[in-house]
């Protein structure tokens, strides 16, 4: 699934964030992925984004949303502790976290 933002910029469709969950092993858990461009960071565009995720797994079946992500990603740390999302240290990697949300 993936919900994609775009604006209209010189009579053209131009996207400014994706956001979308894959499949994992288990058919109740998805990786989760945001990307917005930088113009558009801060701006609560992330944060609608994974907002439509979130909705859209619910009404798939899906308990858990979970994204890995360098340590050192702000932005990333900052919209996992605005959607209450836990996090820990990926045991495999330590420049890497976890983020996982229950549903």
């Amino acid at each position: 699934m993936a919900f994609v933002a775009t604006i209209r910029r010189d009579g053209r469709e131009v996207e400014i964030g994706v956001g979308r969950y894959a499949p994992n092993s288990r058919s109740d858990v998805r990786e989760i992925a945001v990307t917005v461009a930088d113009e558009w960071q801060h701006k609560g565009l992330g944060t609608k984004l994974m907002d439509q995720l979130i909705q859209s797994a619910r009404c798939s079946g899906v308990k858990q949303l979970y994204s890995v992500e360098l340590s050192d990603n702000a932005a990333m740390r900052a919209l996992a502790n605005d959607l209450h999302m836990s996090a820990h240290r990926d045991p495999d990697d330590p420049h890497q976290t976890i983020y996982s949300l229950q549903l």
